[in-house]
């Protein structure tokens, strides 16, 4: 009678360490964010093009890279914009002359991206 009761706590114990082991990884594992497709507006100014076309005809106006991207949020995909940007053909001065003229400047702050269905 006495070795029954032993058997049923050790069963017991060990459906409890199963139990236990097998909902384990479900608390572990946290959910993925799907990324989302984002099209991102990016504003930047070309150093080189007032000093060709003259500062009174270009008149602090920004050039625009649309760059179209899959990102988890807002905040990740205007990052990722940027360095794809900056990283690409497109940020170099419209007119390099034979005066070293620095790269473009983004201005972040105007930064837009938006979610596409």
């Amino acid at each position: 009678m006495m070795s029954l009761s032993k058997e049923k706590i050790a069963d017991t114990v060990m459906i409890l360490i199963t139990l236990f082991f097998f909902i384990l990884p479900l608390f572990l594992t946290s959910p993925i964010k799907a990324k989302e497709h984002y099209i991102v507006a990016i504003p930047y100014d070309d150093s080189s093009i007032p000093l060709h076309l003259g500062s009174n005809r270009w008149a602090g106006r920004h050039l625009c890279e649309v760059i179209e991207l899959e990102s988890i949020d807002q905040t990740q995909a205007k990052e990722l914009a940027a360095k794809t940007f900056l990283d690409s053909s497109n940020a170099s001065v419209l007119f390099p002359g034979k005066e070293k003229i620095g790269s473009v400047t983004i201005k972040k702050q105007y930064i837009v991206a938006e979610r596409r269905e």
